[in-house]
């Protein structure tokens, strides 16, 4: 697939200029591994400018798991992780005003999460969360990592329709903590099964 540079209003995936199109590639296979169990492996790549050049600075890769099993027909435990690798050739970037902003040339990050379905209306879960800033330009870091934890409680109201309470704990690469509460409502809507099933 292809993307414009910039992403939203203002926004940029690795520079500032939107004129410049990014490229990814995401493969993906998926394993039945027992009667009660399945594996998907997962892998994307995707490469970019960071400037106005034709050269592309910018490479990341993406890995991801899913593991899945069924400890009855109804408590399904679900492990799922994510790694995100990135290599930039410059460790810089100057933007049209002059400001240098200075880069991790290999930044990576990662999620780990395991959830469990208690029964067809309740289910727990915890993330983990490990992220390397790539901005270092405004301050000396704290920590090498914005680093997070996270526990929830999700109530499946219909097969449509869930909510969610969520807490989480972050510790910031730049310094400081913070604790977060998080209420989420999820809907859906209009036609769920293909029209020939």
């Amino acid at each position: 697939g292809t993307m414009e540079g910039g992403v939203g209003e203002g926004g940029q995936l690795f520079g500032e200029t939107r004129r410049r199109p990014s490229f990814y590639a995401h493969l993906k296979n998926f394993w039945d591994i027992s009667e009660t169990s399945n594996l998907e492996l997962g892998a994307t790549y995707l490469v970019g400018s960071k400037d106005a050049d034709r050269r592309f600075e910018v490479n990341a890769l993406g890995l991801d798991a899913t593991l899945v099993h069924y400890v009855t027909p109804t408590n399904k435990l679900k492990w799922q992780s994510e790694l995100y690798l990135q290599d930039r050739d410059e460790a810089f970037t100057i933007a049209q005003d002059g400001t240098r902003t200075n880069f991790h040339d290999k930044p990576w990050g990662l999620y780990s999460l395991v959830d469990y379905r208690l029964s067809p209306r309740f289910g727990i879960g915890g993330r983990l969360d490990y992220v390397e800033p790539d901005d270092t330009s405004p301050a000396i870091l704290a920590r090498h990592a914005d680093t997070a934890w996270s526990s929830y409680l999700t109530y499946y109201q219909s097969e449509f329709s869930r909510w969610r309470l969520q807490l989480r704990h972050t510790n910031f690469a730049r310094g400081g903590d913070d604790n977060t509460v998080f209420l989420q409502g999820t809907v859906a809507i209009g036609v769920h099964k293909h029209q020939l099933q």
